[in-house]
């Protein structure tokens, strides 16, 4: 391997960390209803707000959660990994982020990429 693939490489496991729930509730069938509600949180401000300068911390994550008609609850959460003033959380990014966490774990998980952390969870209501 050259020297400078080995800095794309290096630069590129810096800024992404994946990780999927190794056991729990499965999407199964509600994971294109999971998929559509992701569109509407990230599209109507739910999720992609702008928030001021500060106010992202990993003691603060925005979250939403709802029930599903199997009785099964989502939560899916964003947290800022850095703090540099105002920092908005585009549509296109709330929506790539959140989907690979369903598309790419079938019990759901947490990510990070480079700016932003992202978890979809789904469990069953108690």
């Amino acid at each position: 391997m050259k020297f400078s693939n080995f800095l794309g490489l290096a630069a590129l496991a810096s800024t992404a960390s994946a990780g999927c729930f190794s056991g729990g509730e499965k999407w199964d069938g509600d994971k294109n209803a999971v998929l559509g509600t992701i569109d509407q949180v990230c599209t109507n401000g739910t999720l992609n707000r702008k928030y001021p300068a500060g106010s992202w911390d990993d003691n603060r994550p925005i979250s939403h959660s709802w029930g599903l008609k199997s009785n099964r609850i989502v939560t899916l959460t964003i947290w800022l990994n850095n703090i540099w003033g105002d920092t908005p959380l585009s549509m296109e990014s709330c929506k790539d982020g959140l989907k690979k966490e369903v598309n790419g774990c079938e019990h759901g998980g947490v990510s990070e990429y480079t700016t932003w952390k992202y978890r979809a969870d789904i469990n069953t209501k108690k």
